[in-house]
């Protein structure tokens, strides 16, 4: 997928990250919110609460935009599998793609 999110150990998390998902206890109760960044202020929070890990974006993704546009090609693919590639389908996932790859920049 475009946007992999992926546990990581809160330790190794670059400063600043933006979180991918929101952080919650094990009462449910909301510790941190998804897009918040990790200060080092919320990251010794996190874990006086017990937290170890932390949802991010793949950051071996984020980095390599050809491996994300191979990725996003192979979402795609399999999406429009069943579909017959008329032109129209076609012109369909090209708008699709282009999309995609704007909105992650």
């Amino acid at each position: 997928m475009l946007d992999r999110i992926v546990y990581m150990p809160i330790e190794t998390v670059a400063m600043n990250a933006a979180l991918a998902r929101p952080v919650r206890d094990p009462m449910g109760r909301l510790l941190a919110g998804e897009g918040q960044l990790l200060s080092d202020r919320l990251r010794v929070r996190l874990q006086q609460r017990g937290v170890t890990l932390v949802p991010v974006h793949d950051p071996r993704v984020a980095s390599k935009p050809h491996a994300h546009r191979q990725a996003l090609e192979r979402t795609f693919d399999h999406l429009f599998r069943h579909w017959r590639l008329t032109p129209g389908m076609l012109q369909l996932r090209r708008i699709l793609t282009e999309h995609r790859l704007e909105a992650a920049q």
